[in-house]
């Protein structure tokens, strides 16, 4: 959602103020779909399974930018 959606509906949520730029809450949201398929594909798979861990720890830190960086 926050990377396909424009900048009124972002504006209309409150993920983002009127006057400000788009590309952090669209960053945020590629970070977002990455860490997901980060901690799911290598579960799935067999393949790499440490990267599971990793990528759940990522997510974690993303997680924690996004809520510094609203508040």
């Amino acid at each position: 959602m926050k990377l396909t959606s424009s900048k009124e509906i972002l504006i209309k949520k409150r993920m983002l103020e009127t006057n400000a730029s788009p590309v952090p809450v669209r960053t945020i949201g590629l970070l977002e779909l990455l860490g997901s398929i980060g901690i799911i594909v290598p579960y799935i798979t067999g393949v790499a399974t440490i990267l599971t861990s990793l990528a759940a720890m990522g997510f974690g830190l993303i997680m924690v930018g996004a809520l510094r960086s609203t508040s």
